[in-house]
C-alpha cells in the first residue's frame, strides 16, 4: 500500500511537471504568435507608408504643373504692369470674383483631379489654391461655402477650421502651407464614426507627418481604414521665397511679411480612393499578401493553442483526480 502511494505521489510530481511545462508552452506560442504578427504589421505599414511617399511625388509633380500654368497665365495677362497686378491682387482679397487671376486659377483646375477619380471621391483628389491665406481656387463640393452672389466674402482658411473632423490637423496643415512653406501635408477634414478606436487619436493629433500615421498604423494592425478621411496634400509655389510680385515672404531681417501674395498651388489625394485605380494594384497585391499571411498566422495559432489548452485541461483533470485520489486514501487509513 505505501509502495502504492509512493507510485501516485511521483505521478502528481510528474503531472504537474507535465502542467509546468504545458504551460510554459502555451505562453511561449502567444509570444512566437505575438511576434511574427506585430512583424507582418511592420512589413504592412511599410508597403502603405511607400506607396503614399510614391503617390504623393506624383501630386507634387501634378502640382507644379498647375502652378506653372497659373504663373504663366497670370504674368502674361499684367506682364510689366506690376502695379496693375498688386491692385488686383488686393481685390481678390476682398472681394474674390470677376477677377483675371482667379480666372487664371479656374481655367488651369477646374475639373482636375489626381489620376481622373471622378464622382463624389473627386473632392478629395482635386486641388486647392491660396492666395497667402485666401482660398481662391477649389472646386469641392463638400466643402463649399453658402453664401449669396451679392454678400460673397473671401474664403479666409483659418476660419473654416472648425468644419473639418480634426481641427488640430487642419491648424497645422493651414501652418504648414501658409508660414511654414512645406511641400507636404495632410488634413482630416470628413467625419468619421467617434466609435473607431483610432478616431480619438485623429481628432486630437497635430502631428502632419508619415511618422503619426506610421504609428497608427502600426497600433491598430495597419487597417486601412484609418486613412479613409486622410487627405494628403503635396504643395508647389509660385516661388518658394517670393511672392508674384517678387516680394520676399520673410524680410532680411526676420520678420514675416503678413500681407504677402504667396500663391500655394496644393494637389491633395486620399490614399483610398487611389488605390481603387487599377495603376495600383502592385500595391494593393502586396497589401493582399500580407493580409493573407496574418490570416494565415492567426488560424494556425488558434488551431495550435486549442489544441494545447485541451492537453492542458486534460492535465488538470488527471492532476485533480490523482490528489482527490491520494487525499480520499489518507482519510481512510487514518479511519483504519
Amino acid at each position: 500500500m505505501v509502495k502504492k502511494k509512493k507510485i501516485l505521489m511521483y505521478l502528481l510530481l510528474g503531472l504537474g511537471g507535465i502542467l509546468l511545462f504545458q504551460y510554459n508552452s502555451i505562453e511561449k506560442l502567444k509570444k512566437g504568435y505575438k511576434f511574427e504578427k506585430d512583424k507582418i504589421i511592420e512589413d504592412k505599414t511599410l508597403v502603405i507608408i511607400d506607396v503614399i511617399k510614391h503617390i504623393r511625388e506624383e501630386a507634387l509633380t501634378k502640382a507644379e504643373k498647375h502652378r506653372g500654368e497659373i504663373k504663366e497665365s497670370i504674368l502674361a495677362k499684367y506682364e510689366d504692369d506690376k502695379d496693375g497686378l498688386e491692385k488686383e491682387l488686393e481685390k481678390v482679397k476682398k472681394h474674390p470674383y470677376n477677377s483675371p487671376i482667379i480666372d487664371s486659377v479656374a481655367e488651369s483646375i477646374e475639373g482636375e483631379s489626381l489620376n481622373g477619380i471622378r464622382g463624389n471621391a473627386r473632392d478629395n483628389n482635386d486641388l486647392v489654391v491660396w492666395l497667402s491665406k485666401f482660398i481662391i481656387g477649389d472646386f469641392s463640393f463638400n466643402c463649399a461655402i453658402d453664401t449669396d452672389s451679392e454678400e460673397r466674402e473671401p474664403r479666409d482658411f483659418s476660419k473654416e477650421l472648425d468644419v473639418h473632423y480634426s481641427y488640430n490637423l487642419a491648424e497645422q496643415a493651414y501652418q504648414d502651407i501658409i508660414r511654414l512653406g512645406k511641400t507636404y501635408t495632410m488634413w482630416h477634414y470628413l467625419y468619421i464614426d467617434d466609435e473607431l478606436p483610432w478616431a480619438e487619436d485623429i481628432r486630437r493629433s497635430d502631428d502632419t507627418s508619415l511618422v503619426f500615421i506610421k504609428n497608427l498604423l502600426l497600433e491598430y494592425e495597419a487597417d486601412l481604414g484609418i486613412l479613409k478621411g486622410i487627405e494628403f496634400l503635396s504643395v508647389a509655389r509660385i516661388d518658394n521665397t517670393r511672392d508674384i510680385l517678387g516680394e520676399d515672404i520673410v524680410t532680411p531681417n526676420g520678420n514675416y511679411n503678413i500681407n504677402n501674395n504667396h500663391i500655394h498651388v496644393a494637389q491633395g489625394f486620399n490614399l483610398i480612393d487611389q488605390l481603387s485605380l487599377n495603376k495600383y494594384k502592385n500595391f494593393m497585391l502586396r497589401l493582399q499578401i500580407k493580409n493573407e499571411r496574418l490570416d494565415n498566422l492567426e488560424n494556425v495559432y488558434i488551431m495550435e493553442k486549442m489544441t494545447k489548452e485541451l492537453q492542458l485541461g486534460i492535465t488538470i483533470i488527471l492532476f485533480i483526480m490523482i490528489f482527490l485520489y491520494i487525499e480520499h486514501k489518507k482519510e481512510n487509513d487514518k479511519e483504519e
